[in-house]
């Protein structure tokens, strides 16, 4: 595999994005009317990028960050669906920079090869890395993007 991170990636100009101020609330619509297309099937993205008040992406509000804000992995929660229901009903405000993930140990530079965004994927065990060109994010590369350029080449 000796192709740029710029064959594979997602522009970050086509990547949901969210500020790190808003509401899980408002990330979770987000998500999901990324995920739906209007016939009703799913595709999209598992993340969204989270900007600060510069407009600079700051981290990651991905599928694991709004069920860890929820509580579903809290296994002293009684219904993690009450919990649910309760954020949605009553508009808790929790903050998607409460539970976004860091950058760190996320980003590839747009020279590098696809080897080394899958050790960055495999090594650090997550689904989706950031690609820089100059310090700027560019795109984004998620595990499922590797597996289409894996069915090209076989």
């Amino acid at each position: 595999m000796n192709m740029t991170p710029t064959g594979v990636m997602v522009p970050a100009g086509d990547y949901p994005v969210v500020h790190e101020n808003e509401s899980i609330n408002r990330a979770a619509d987000i998500l999901v009317s990324s995920f739906r297309n209007k016939d009703g099937t799913w595709r999209g993205y598992e993340s969204l990028l989270v900007k600060n008040d510069y407009n600079e992406i700051v981290g990651l509000f991905t599928l694991r960050s709004l069920l860890k804000a929820l509580g579903l992995n809290d296994q002293d929660s009684i219904n993690s669906l009450t919990g649910l229901f309760l954020i949605k009903s009553k508009n808790v405000s929790l903050q998607v920079r409460n539970f976004m993930r860091s950058l760190d140990n996320r980003i590839i530079n747009i020279a590098d090869d696809l080897n080394q965004v899958v050790d960055v994927i495999i090594n650090n065990q997550v689904n989706s890395v950031v690609v820089v060109d100059c310090d700027k994010i560019v795109g984004v590369i998620r595990a499922i993007d590797l597996l289409w350029f894996v069915d090209e080449m076989i």
